[in-house]
This record gives structure tokens, sequence and C-alpha cells, in this order.
């Protein structure tokens, strides 16, 4: 009783939060909510990059329970964690960095600190529907950037055949800028909110730049190039999604569990043990990766090796999830669990070098915001520059009156 109350009270704080704002990340709130719930549980070190999650425990806890609901908070967690990284821990926790990890715990002294046990918790395997829900915006980018380049190249034509009607072409000019700045505005606007500028700010401010001086197809130019490179960089993360998906849908959901006394019976994949013996009929594929005991047959591994000749598979051969059994019913004991197949390691080094940073991608992420005010403030001293030193553009009022000519 006194548990569920526990954890309705966490479920009403959380709600508040979230309506609220809170003035904190949503990630953090969320593990936060979780050591509420969870009160054998004094902190929460997590690194979704390298997918390692650690829990510190104090006395004992239900681990099947704790990691149940321990997927939960990591699922909530790795989705808004690109977004935000900083921010506060909430009153009564400690926020702490360690690397690329961060841990979240409660207020407590150094002495029951060091009771804590650290254990190594599993990261929540990856289902189709998981990588299904995170859309791309390709698409959407793709058809701003095409309307942009569109509505330019209209422009120019316009401003070719109708040069004395500028407002036809300077119309187009300014619906390619709105099309094409629009996911560039969209980005821009909560960095603004909180003083930040950035590269998207940057390209915004230099199309209307262009704008007041006059160079309108220059302005619609540069924001066709910015919008097309995002549409292609979301085109292909949004490819590599639907690879992974592709080989997760491959894995088989159910097995058939081949009993000691010769009967059949059909599992869960997620309910197979290291030791048991499975029988895959043709056509079907392996649910886990084992050890031929029974059978012959050849297997299609092209899902993990590319390949697509068949392989020819004999007593003793090694099979892997997600392969197809061609011809000939196969009998194979598990010798590793679904979740450390080999085809979740292959899918988990594909996830985890997705969310690597390249060092030149590491590098532009801190030299874009240093670029962005240099630009900003050369340009602004290069103006005065030339408006108060060389008179550039020379004001009317300002213009030196020309020498009368004298004859020679």
């Amino acid at each position: 009783m006194g548990i569920e109350f526990a954890r309705d009270a966490a479920v009403a704080h959380r709600n508040a939060m979230t309506n609220t704002g809170g003035g904190k990340p949503d990630w953090i709130n969320e593990l936060a909510t979780f050591l509420r719930e969870q009160p054998g549980v004094g902190a929460v070190r997590i690194d979704p990059a390298a997918h390692r999650v650690e829990i510190a425990t104090l006395g004992a806890v239900d681990l099947t329970d704790l990691q149940a609901r321990l997927a939960e908070t990591i699922a909530v967690v790795e989705k808004q964690w690109k977004e935000r990284h900083g921010g506060k821990a909430p009153a009564g926790f400690v926020l702490r960095k360690h690397g690329a990890a961060a841990e979240l715990g409660r207020e407590t002294c150094e002495t029951a600190e060091k009771l804590w046990l650290w254990r190594d918790m599993d990261w929540p395997e990856m289902t189709a529907e998981s990588i299904q829900e995170e859309e791309s915006e390709w698409r959407e980018l793709t058809v701003l950037a095409s309307l942009c380049g569109f509505f330019g190249l209209c422009g120019l034509v316009a401003e070719r055949i109708a040069p004395d009607r500028h407002w036809i072409s300077h119309g187009l000019f300014l619906a390619g800028i709105i099309t094409g700045g629009w996911d560039a505005a969209k980005d821009a606007w909560p960095n603004l909110r909180t003083l930040k500028l950035d590269i998207h700010f940057l390209m915004l401010a230099v199309a209307a730049g262009a704008m007041a001086i006059g160079a309108w197809g220059e302005g619609v130019l540069l924001l066709f190039l910015f919008s097309a490179s995002g549409a292609m960089e979301a085109y292909a993360l949004d490819r590599t999604h639907r690879e992974v998906s592709a080989l997760l849908k491959s894995s088989p959901k159910r097995a058939t569990l081949l009993k000691e006394d010769g009967t059949e019976t059909e599992v869960d994949v997620s309910e197979l043990r290291v030791g048991q013996t499975v029988r895959v009929r043709p056509g079907g594929a392996y649910p886990a990766d084992g050890d031929i005991l029974q059978g012959r047959s050849a297997s299609d591994e092209s899902t993990l090796t590319g390949e697509a000749a068949p392989v020819e598979k004999n007593a003793g051969d090694p099979v892997f999830s997600g392969t197809i059994n061609l011809w000939g019913a196969i009998d194979f004991k598990v010798m590793r669990l679904p979740a450390e197949s080999t085809l979740q390691k292959i899918i988990r080094l594909i996830q985890h070098a997705q969310k690597l940073r390249a060092p030149s991608e590491r590098f532009t992420d801190k030299f874009g915001p240093h670029y962005t005010y240099a630009v900003i403030a050369g340009s602004f001293l290069m103006f005065l520059l030339w408006w108060l030193v060389f008179d550039l553009p020379r004001s009317p009022t300002r213009r030196r009156p020309a020498r009368p000519f004298t004859g020679p």
C-alpha cells in the first residue's frame, strides 16, 4: 500500500513538472521520478551514447521489477538527451558529470554514498517500433528546399522578363527566402530565447542583409544551399534508421522450443534460455545464436554479411539470429540469449556509431557559435570603418563639392 502511494505521488509530481515546465530538462525530472519511485536506489548514472546505465543500490532490491521500470525511464531519457544536455537537479537531488555520462543521485552524506553498491544494468533491447517512432523530417525539408529553389528560379526569370516590375521578382524571392529559411528559423528560435546565436541565425541574418542591399537572388541561393544540405543529411539518417528497422524485423518473435520428451512448444523469443533446444523448420528464421545438434541445411546470412550465397550447415556448425533456414529441419542448442545475439550486437554497433560524433563534427559544434559571433562583430566593425573613415557609401549631405574648372 505504501509503495503504491509513493508511486502515485511520484506520477502526480511528474505531471505537475510537465505542466509547469519545472525549469529543468525533462530527462532530469524523469530520472528524479524514477528515484522517488525506487527507495532502494540511491543514484542513476546513464550514458545514452555508449548505451550504458548503472544504478547505486542500498540493501536488497527486486532487480526484475527494477529493470522493467528502468527500461521505461531510459526510453524517455534517450529521446530527450540530444536536445537538452544541461540543467539543474530538483530539490533533494545532486547532478554530476562523469565524462559523457550524467549521474543523478539523492542528497546525502559521503559516508552513505560509500555504502552504495553500483550495478551495471542491461540497456533496453531495441525494437522496430521504437525506431519507427523517430520520424525523419527529410521529406518536409526536401519540399521546403525544392520550393525555395523553384521560387528563386521564377524570381530570376521575372527579373529578366519584367525588369521594371520589381514587385513581381521581389515577391517570388521573398517566397523563396521564407521557404528556405523556415527550418533554420525553427532551429534558431529556441536559442534566441536564451540569448544564444548559432549558425542558423547567421544564415538568416545574411539573407536579411542581402535583401536590405537589394541582392534578393543571392539571399535565396544561400538559403537554398543551406536547406538542401539539411534535407540530404536528414535523408541519410532516415535511410540508416530504415536499414536498422529492417534488421530488427528480420528477427523472429516466436520460437519452437523442443522439450526433453520430444514435444514442441511455441514460446516468445524473450523466454529462451541458454542450453535449451530449438527447432527451426525450412523457411523459418533462427531466433537466437546457437550450435546445430541435429539436421542438415543451408542458411541465408545476407542480413548479417551481405552475401546472397547460401551457407551450408551441418551438425556442430553455428547458426545466427535473424538468418533464414533455407531447407531441412534444424535442431540447435541456444548458446546466447536473443538480446546478446550477433544481430543485436550489429544493431547496437550501428546505433552507437550514429550517436558518436566525428572529430570534425565536434570541432564544428564548438567552432560554430564562436564563428557566428565573430562574423557578426566583424561585419559591424567593417560597416563602421567604411562609413566613418572612408565615407562609403557617400551621403549626399557629406559629398565633397566639385572643384570649379579654371582652365589650363
